[in-house]
């Protein structure tokens, strides 16, 4: 027997939450995604509330983003947030 890694091991990635600057990179990706989950364009549909809605969520810290060279390489969305894990006392 011998154990193996799944996958290779590649280099680390600078993943950063996303910011304002970001968002004519995240738009047009995140308006794909949409499109091929429900047919609809929200860049056509509806191009302000749509820019609005992704502000919202940058400024929220729920899109990161891995970008090189203005590039937008890959775009992660926290869908959920659970609160921070409490503090446990326990009295004897």
């Amino acid at each position: 027997m011998e154990q193996r890694w799944p996958v290779e091991m590649h280099e680390a990635v600078n993943m950063r939450r996303a910011t304002l600057a970001d968002i004519d990179l995240i738009m047009p990706v995140h308006a794909e995604m949409a499109f091929e989950e429900s047919g609809v364009n929200p860049m056509v549909k509806d191009p302000i509330g749509f820019r609005q809605r992704i502000a919202l969520r940058i400024e929220q810290g729920r899109i990161w983003v891995w970008t090189e060279e203005d590039r937008l390489i890959f775009k992660a969305d926290v869908v959920s947030d659970t609160p921070k894990q409490s503090t446990w006392k326990v009295f004897t």
